[in-house]
């Protein structure tokens, strides 16, 4: 079982951006030494407590700075931007970084003014349609627009090779479906809607597709989630308060946090520890390690698949690094 990371480069409590960046490049370099297959950060817009602005420059630094560890961009949110800027973006860390770095593609609102702020034409409103921008990008990255398309006559770095490394950032089995007739890679989310992961995942591997503008000859699919480990059951549980906390404020009392809460912080506001979720497929995983094991052993055989991403947002460097190691453990155990 290969174990990957997502990382939203949250800003510890009393920290700042530039600390954040830091602990990410040393994250990516502790993950590779646990032989992770893949280190990706987030695009994230107007979350306080995040410095996930800008993923492609930090990716390139981290690139620099790790050998053989595949690092990625978890993902481009394509409706901020024109596909061809994007298509720029890919070919070049391509050419630098060949074979190692991966390209999430998906699509998300980061809130009326955030979503306003990031459009270059601020007087006219947009018709955005994924499905349509995602298949002008593959375009792009093949240079094989129809020669009576004016596209064609300004190809991007065409002497270099198709980009390898595409993946649709997926939740919906429609979406899953999409994805396997342009044959892309999956990164199927379990974050919002985890239930619906089953069903993504096996219309993705049913109706895949080789396709002649990306490299993939078979369907690559990984799982998304949100995961808390501990030695104790009840560590993981407080472990994971900063998280919880943080996602109920903005989900079910519409306010964006300006800070992480330490663990103390979280349960102090909340009066008390949450007590894990107890469905077979729980928005947030938590647990001692073999709970995790379990529940990690149940999804890969519900879903076929050999990669789980993780997503942790713990509120320290330490304690980030203490649970990836428990991680490395159950990968083992997994096989």
């Amino acid at each position: 079982m290969k174990f990957s990371i997502l990382d939203p480069l949250v800003i510890e409590a009393g920290s700042n951006s530039t600390q954040a960046l830091q602990n990410a490049i040393k994250l990516a370099q502790y993950a590779e030494s646990l032989d992770f297959a893949r280190y990706w950060v987030v695009e994230h817009h107007g979350v306080h407590y995040e410095a996930a602005a800008a993923p492609e420059i930090l990716v390139s630094a981290i690139l620099h700075q790790t050998k053989k560890i595949s690092v990625g961009i978890g993902g481009f949110l394509l409706n901020n931007y024109s596909p061809y800027k994007i298509a720029e973006i890919i070919k070049t860390l391509s050419a630098l970084h060949p074979g190692r770095v991966d390209f999430g593609i998906g699509h998300s609102a980061s809130g009326p003014l955030p979503d306003f702020a990031l459009q270059a034409n601020r007087r006219t409103a947009t018709d955005y349609d994924h499905y349509q921008a995602v298949d002008e990008l593959l375009h792009w990255l093949a240079n094989d627009f129809a020669s009576d398309n004016p596209f064609s006559t300004i190809p991007i770095m065409a002497d270099t090779p198709v980009a390898a490394n595409i993946w649709a950032m997926a939740v919906s089995e429609n979406s899953a479906m999409y994805a396997a007739k342009q044959g892309m890679n999956l990164a199927c989310s379990a974050f919002h809607e985890p239930e619906k992961a089953v069903n993504s995942l096996h219309a993705y591997q049913r109706y895949f597709q080789p396709s002649t503008s990306l490299v993939a000859t078979h369907p690559t699919a990984l799982l998304a989630i949100r995961l808390i480990v501990a030695e104790t059951q009840e560590e993981a549980e407080r472990m994971a308060m900063p998280v919880r906390h943080l996602f109920y404020q903005r989900r079910k009392m519409g306010l964006m946090p300006s800070t992480t809460p330490t663990v103390d912080e979280a349960i102090a506001h909340v009066g008390e520890v949450w007590p894990a979720e107890t469905t077979d497929w729980p928005m947030y995983i938590i647990g001692d390690k073999e709970r995790v094991y379990a529940t990690l052993s149940r999804m890969r055989d519900q879903t076929g698949v050999d990669e789980i991403l993780i997503q942790d947002i713990l509120p320290t460097f330490d304690m980030r690094t203490k649970m990836y190691a428990m991680l490395a453990e159950i990968a083992a155990r997994m096989g």
